[in-house]
């Protein structure tokens, strides 16, 4: 699923900003959003997924890729 980050006032934030991940096909695009397509997004999990695997917050591979 493709993603937009977008930064976000937040006067609880560091520097007064943070950043949220939207749907993309369910948000309309603005000037300064980082489109993330599909592929990227897939990267992203693979490599968050090992990561946690690796820090033991999940216990094995779900799928092999």
């Amino acid at each position: 699923m493709a993603i937009r980050i977008r930064k976000i006032k937040n006067k609880n934030a560091t520097g007064g900003f943070s950043y949220v991940a939207l749907c993309a096909a369910e948000t309309k695009p603005e000037l300064e959003d980082i489109y993330l397509d599909d592929s990227v997004h897939y990267a992203l999990d693979k490599k968050f997924h090992a990561d946690y695997v690796k820090m033991g917050f999940i216990k094995k591979h779900i799928r092999e890729d």
